[in-house]
Order: C-alpha cells, then structure tokens, then sequence
C-alpha cells in the first residue's frame, strides 16, 4: 500500500495527495468490510438451517426468539430443551432409532432431575412425562407401563349434596341413615330396641336445639315422618325418657377466686 502511495503521491501537490491516500484507504477498509460481512451472513444462513423449525428466524427478521411466541410447553418444570428433544425424538422414521433416542433422553431426564427417580432405579415418572410431552404420539418401546390421555384427565363424579329435607337439619344426617336402616328391618326386640334408642337421642337433639317446646309427640311424629309411614308409633301409648340439664359446679382448686371490692367509710360525719 505505501508503494502505491508513493506513486500516486509523486506528481501532485501536498493537499491533493493526503486526499488520494484517504480515499485510497476509505476504499481498502470498504472492501474489508463488505467481504467481513458476508462471511457473517454465510456463517448466520448456516446456523439458521441447523436450527428446528420453530427456532428458525427469517433473513430480514434477526432477532432472538420469544417463548411467547413458540408452541406452549406441557410441562414447563422440564424447560423448553427437553421438549425440542422429545419433538426431534417423535420424527425419527425408524422405531429402533426412536426407542434408542427416547431412552437417552429419559437418561438425561433422570440426571438432571434425580428426584423423579423412584426406587431401585424406577424410572416410570419420568417416562409418563415424556408420554405427556409427546402429546401422546411417542411410538416406542417403553420398558414400563405408561399413563395414557384417557387416565391424564379422568372423569371425576360430582360429589353428592343433601340438600332435601331441611326441617330435620337439627337432627343431622346421621340419625337419618340410622332411620332409613331400621325401617328396612323385620319386626322383633332388636328392631324396637333400635327405635327407642333413635327416638331417644332424637328427643336430645331437640332439646339442644330448642330447649322450649319439646314432646314426645313432636319427636314421635317427626320420626313417623323421617321413615316415610314405615315406622309407626302411637304417640299416646309411647313415652320418652325425661332429659333435664344439669349444671355441674365448678370444684377445681386452681380457680381464681375475685377479690372483694374494698368500702372506705368516712369517719367524721361532718366531713365532705
């Protein structure tokens, strides 16, 4: 370069010359640049074809990737790595090849997260979550028994709600399943045994509930009611056992025992 220089430079005056060497220098690092950038777009257009389809980002659009924008992941716990392995392992053509490739991710898998390791080495979470992260597609091999997308989501019943009869909440559900079972039961002592007992408690319930306005007849009729006619009681001639509250003292030694207020009398009656 400085040969040139000196040639260029040998029949021209000194401002002319420090212009021509600008310019011949500008050009050089033009070109130095424009070759520099086009080894960089090569080398870019290479990595990108080396990218999955869902990394792939177009010529004009060079940016990196967010994961809003790409396929949402089943289980994010595992990172998005994972997934592209397990989708690149649902492409692979040959069923070998594929089982080979699955075993090895589920290898990685247990190395990186050694808590999904049951056992003697069991390794069957982890092959359910590679099932799961497949969308089900992953046709292998597998060395254990694997959930399937009918037990991922299993249809749950609804939960029963007892809702009906409500004027016999106070006795609770209980004395009414005992109800519904001595009224399926034959006629003899053990079945009047078990309706005096029921009629009993029912008439303590009551009173808990409703200290005022307790009868045999009420607890009677309520109980001819509850069992649908199947138990029949005359309340004339059925009599109930008579609660009363007793009030229980309190006779522990640690009580506390309340001071007794102290009365100041004035001597002097003459003093205010």
């Amino acid at each position: 370069m400085e040969s040139n220089e000196n040639i260029i430079t040998e029949n021209m005056s000194v401002p002319e010359a420090t212009n021509a060497v600008i310019e011949q220098r500008e050009s050089s690092v033009e070109s130095v640049t424009a070759e520099n950038s086009r080894e960089i777009a090569q080398l870019e257009a290479q990595t990108n074809d080396m990218r999955p389809e869902h990394l792939k980002t177009a010529s004009n659009h060079k940016i990196l990737p967010y994961n809003s924008d790409m396929k949402r992941l089943k289980l994010p716990e595992y990172g998005r790595n994972i997934q592209t392995l397990i989708d690149e392992c649902v492409k692979i053509e040959d069923r070998d090849e594929r089982t080979r490739c699955a075993k090895a991710i589920a290898k990685v898998v247990a190395t990186l997260l050694p808590d999904h390791v049951g056992e003697g080495g069991n390794m069957k979470k982890i092959w359910d979550h590679i099932n799961i992260m497949s969308d089900f597609k992953l046709d292998i091999d597998f060395p254990c028994e694997v959930i399937d997308r009918e037990h991922l989501t299993p249809e749950v019943s609804p939960i029963p709600y007892y809702g009906n009869d409500k004027i016999s909440r106070h006795y609770g559900r209980l004395i009414e399943s005992m109800i519904d079972v001595v009224s399926e039961m034959e006629g003899g002592e053990e079945k009047d045994r078990m309706i005096s007992m029921i009629a009993n408690q029912m008439k303590k319930l009551l009173l808990t509930y409703n200290p005022t306005g307790v009868s045999d007849e009420r607890v009677i009729n309520d109980l001819n009611r509850m069992s649908k006619g199947k138990i029949a009681i005359d309340p004339a001639t059925y009599k109930l056992q008579d609660f009363h509250e007793v009030v229980v003292e309190d006779t522990s030694r640690n009580k506390k025992k309340v001071p007794k207020k102290k009365v100041k009398y004035n001597k002097n009656p003459n003093r205010f």
